[in-house]
C-alpha cells in the first residue's frame, strides 16, 4: 500500500549511494531531496466488487422492452441466452462469473447493486426491443421457441422453415419455469398423422386443426377452444396432445384460476393455458378468457409501490 517515490541522486560528486550524499552533504539537503521527488505512479484505487461484476458483464447485450423491463442477452456454452436482468438466472451467471475470475462469491449486497447498474444501464443505454415467450412474428416469418438447452429456433417463412440458432433470430425469447422442449421437427409428415389421436369427429377435426394453427400466429385474435365429451372420450387426452404440440408444460392442464390475476399470471408464463375438469365457467372467467384471446391487457398495483402499476 506505500506510495513509491524516485530521488534523483547528484551524480557529479562521486556518489554512489544515500550514505556517500549523507557524509557529502548533510542530512537536510537529503530530506529537502525526499520532500521534492515525485510519485513514480498514483496508488491504484481498489474497485469495489460491485464495479468488478458489472465489468464481467461487458461483453452482454443488456436492452429494455417497450415497458422498461432490463434485459441481457449472454453466452453460455457456446449458445445465446437472454434472461431479465433482475431474474435468479442472470444473478447466478454473475455469480459464477466472479468464481471463475476470482475463486470467490460476491455477497449479497455487491450483487444487488450491480444487478441495479446493469438495470440502469439496460433501461437509458439499451436499445428497445421486444421478447417474447415461445412464439413470435417478425419481418414475414414466424419463429418458435425449442427451449432446448441449446436455445434453438425454428424459423417458419412462406417458402420453408429451418432450425437455426438464438444468436441468428431477429427476435429474443425468455424461459419461464415450467416450460419443456420441443423436439426439433423433421420433414416426411403430414398433419393427418395426428387424426387417430385426437377423438373427435371427421366434422369437428378441421375445427381442432384451425385452433392448432391459430396458435401459431401471434398479435391476432385467437379461438378458444372448448372440449365437451361424457366421461372417458378422451377430453383431458385430447387437451394434453393439444398443448404438447405448441407449448408443453411441466403443469400442462390447470384448475380454474381462482381471480383474474392469477390467470394473467399463467398466461404471462405460458404460451397456452388449459383448464381441465371445469364443470362450469363463471361469467367472470368467462370474460377474462375472452379478453386474454383477443388481446385485453390487465393492471395491478406493483408490489412494495404506492402509484406504480405492473
Amino acid at each position: 500500500g506505500a506510495v513509491t517515490r524516485f530521488v534523483n541522486l547528484p551524480t557529479d560528486l562521486g556518489i554512489n549511494g544515500v550514505d556517500d550524499l549523507l557524509a557529502t552533504k548533510g542530512p537536510d539537503y537529503v530530506l529537502d531531496l525526499i520532500e521534492a521527488a515525485q510519485p513514480s505512479e498514483e496508488k491504484a484505487e481498489r474497485k469495489s466488487e460491485a464495479t468488478r461484476l458489472v465489468e464481467l458483464a461487458s461483453n452482454v447485450e443488456l436492452f429494455h422492452t417497450p415497458d422498461d423491463e432490463p434485459y441481457a442477452s449472454l453466452k453460455v456454452s457456446g449458445h445465446l441466452e437472454t434472461w431479465p436482468v433482475k431474474s435468479r438466472g442472470f444473478r447466478d451467471w454473475l455469480t459464477r462469473r466472479l468464481y471463475e475470475t476470482e475463486q470467490k462469491a460476491p455477497t449479497a449486497q455487491s450483487l444487488q447493486d450491480a444487478v441495479n447498474t446493469l438495470s440502469s444501464i439496460a433501461r437509458f443505454d439499451g436499445k428497445t426491443r421486444e421478447v417474447h415467450l415461445r412464439i413470435a412474428e417478425d419481418a414475414n416469418a414466424i419463429y418458435l421457441d425449442l427451449c432446448n438447452d441449446t436455445w434453438s429456433v425454428v424459423k417458419v417463412t412462406r417458402e420453408r422453415w429451418q432450425v437455426i440458432s438464438a444468436e441468428a433470430a431477429d427476435v429474443r425469447f425468455r424461459r419461464s419455469k415450467g416450460m419443456l422442449p420441443l423436439p426439433e421437427p423433421i420433414n416426411g409428415f403430414s398433419i393427418e398423422n395426428l387424426r387417430d389421436f385426437i377423438n373427435v369427429s371427421d366434422t369437428q377435426w378441421p375445427l381442432f386443426l384451425a385452433a392448432l394453427v391459430a396458435c401459431f400466429r401471434p398479435d391476432r385474435p385467437f379461438p378458444v377452444l372448448a372440449l365437451h365429451g361424457e366421461q372417458g372420450s378422451a377430453k383431458t387426452t385430447t387437451a394434453r396432445i393439444f398443448r404438447a404440440l405448441i407449448d408443453p408444460n411441466q403443469a400442462s392442464l390447470r384448475s380454474e384460476p381462482k381471480d383474474e390475476r392469477d390467470l394473467m399470471i399463467a398466461a404471462r408464463n405460458g404460451w397456452v393455458i388449459a383448464f381441465d375438469n371445469l364443470s362450469r365457467i363463471p361469467p367472470l372467467l368467462s370474460d377474462a378468457i375472452c379478453r386474454l384471446a383477443t388481446g385485453g391487457g390487465f393492471g395491478t398495483r406493483k408490489l412494495y409501490e404506492n402509484d406504480e402499476e405492473v
